[in-house]
């Protein structure tokens, strides 16, 4: 989300008072929507049962989330242009990812001597990978973003320091605490013989505290900087988040841990999309497109909720792309349900579209939030720049 971000218009975006200017859509929203990760930390910490409450943000949020850029790609009048002068990125790419996600897991064995396992298998080790990446990618462009909606332009290394810092810390650091954790999913089969070793078993508590202590120290280091070049304070609540997220890697349990760092993503992928496609229709509001008018929702609300929906229902289809059931609530709560898709011969085609829906939305999620390619920027800045416009004419 927000790859490589260029410079955008370096005009001030004053919005309602000087205090919001800095922020998306002000403290509050930004609050809820953007650093969900500050207030769920305490959530998670001190909860005893989070079943339910995981359980009814994957069905509001999960497929939300993943479908959320292809709404603003496909389905709102700002981003058309796009769409119609980049089909190859658009239309063409995501095209051929789910042919190649077909060839791959349906062609015949007589074919690809490839069991259907290990095709599986193969696949979630590269959503796995990619979804890392993907999350770290997000929190990136995010401090990118808030370094955008601030005149100061900030100095040449800062981007490079946005970037090793999301990268490495939102990224390498949860991996390797997956790993010590005994969670991620190569541990059985890559990762067991290396940490049945007697250095881990002897050192696990240690290197635990070693990782913590190192994401603290990356934040304190990140946090000066960011004060002495000025105190951005939503790219400092950012850098925080990211440090407590982190962190609770480390000292969390790894399903309180899963809970914190999915959630937050997916609420910053439905925020965003809701705000920018409900500016959308304000500006669309006055020309309805007949073909769209289904989709040209009259407010942020109306885009929440239409990606909601959209998630309950579709989320008992996609869970089936989980390797166990007990890692499915559909499964959980409907096993009669489960059981019969799980005997049916067109089961993998549903695996196809689980994948390639997820490795569809890594790459619609770059597509959209493209600071770096003009025509993107300039969306992309009409539309968050929408009510500060308003507010001044």
């Amino acid at each position: 989300m927000f790859h490589n971000a260029g410079p955008i218009v370096q005009n001030p975006l004053s919005g309602p008072a000087d205090s919001d200017k800095f922020w998306i859509n002000g403290f509050s929203w930004d609050l809820v929507w953007i650093f969900s990760g500050i207030w769920l930390f305490p959530l998670v910490l001190f909860f005893e049962n989070l079943n339910p409450i995981y359980a009814a943000a994957v069905f509001l949020f999960w497929i939300g989330h993943r479908i959320s850029s292809l709404y603003l790609a496909w389905f709102t009048r700002s981003y058309r242009p796009l769409l119609l002068d980049q089909p190859q990125r658009f239309i063409l790419i995501p095209g051929m990812l789910l042919l190649l996600t077909g060839f791959w897991l349906m062609l015949p064995e007589s074919l690809l001597s490839i069991p259907f396992s290990i095709r599986l298998m193969s696949l979630a080790v590269l959503d796995y990978f990619w979804g890392i990446y993907h999350f770290a990618a997000q929190h990136f462009g995010m401090l990118r973003l808030y370094r955008h909606l601030d005149p100061d332009p900030g100095n040449a290394s800062e981007k490079t320091r946005d970037r090793w810092f999301s990268l490495g810390i939102g990224g390498g650091l949860v991996i390797f605490a997956e790993i010590l954790h005994g969670t991620a999913i190569l541990q059985e089969d890559w990762t067991g013989p290396i940490l049945a070793t007697i250095f881990f078993e002897n050192h696990h508590h240690l290197l635990l505290q070693l990782g913590l202590f190192f994401s603290i120290s990356c934040m304190l280091l990140m946090l000066h900087t960011e004060f002495r070049a000025g105190g951005n304070l939503p790219r400092m609540f950012y850098l925080l988040q990211i440090s407590i997220m982190v962190s609770a890697a480390f000292l969390l349990d790894p399903f309180r841990f899963l809970v914190l760092w999915t959630l937050q993503h997916w609420m910053v992928s439905v925020g965003l999309a809701s705000f920018l496609g409900g500016n959308d229709q304000k500006i669309v509001r006055d020309h309805p497109s007949s073909a769209f008018r289904f989709f040209q929702l009259r407010s942020r609300w109306g885009v929440l909720i239409l990606l909601c929906i959209l998630s309950i229902l579709m989320t008992p289809i996609m869970e089936l792309e989980a390797l166990s059931a007990d890692s499915a609530y559909s499964a959980q709560w409907w096993p009669e349900w489960w059981n019969w898709m799980q005997q049916q011969s067109w089961l993998p085609i549903l695996f196809v579209i689980g994948f390639s829906s997820g490795f569809i939305h890594y790459l619609m999620d770059r597509a959209v939030y493209r600071f770096s390619h003009p025509q993107t920027r300039s969306v992309l800045t009409q539309l968050l720049d929408h009510d500060r416009n308003c507010h001044n004419s």
